[in-house]
């Protein structure tokens, strides 16, 4: 299948997904047939669908697995010993370099 058809067929199941939510709040509303528990049943369950606890599940496993990892001490410790013996020059020091512009400035009209 190509990435197109992929977009396509992803794209229209999402965008399912959202009429389907979007018409299930919105048949209480129009219909008459439903009582007023059905009403808030529905409305009460898009609440704790859409309810943010504080956190998202993927900003935790982040958080909890990648960070400790990654900034731990034993990570950034190797390279802080190699450096401590070794002479740092940054690359601009170590040739002298003169500036010559791109474009030369042409001669004053006079």
């Amino acid at each position: 299948m190509s990435t197109r058809k992929n977009r396509i067929l992803c794209s229209l199941f999402f965008f399912s997904i959202f009429f389907a939510k979007m018409t299930i709040s919105a048949l209480p509303i129009c219909s008459t047939d439903y009582d007023s528990k059905t009403i808030i049943s529905v409305i009460m369950q898009l609440e704790i669908e859409n309810q943010n606890n504080g956190g998202d599940i993927v900003k935790d496993i982040f958080t909890k697995f990648y960070c400790s990892y990654w900034f731990s001490s034993d990570l950034m410790a190797a390279p802080l010993r190699y450096l401590a013996f070794t002479q740092y020059i940054p690359d601009d020091a170590r040739d002298i370099r003169a500036y010559f512009p791109a474009v030369p400035t042409p001669p004053p009209n006079c």
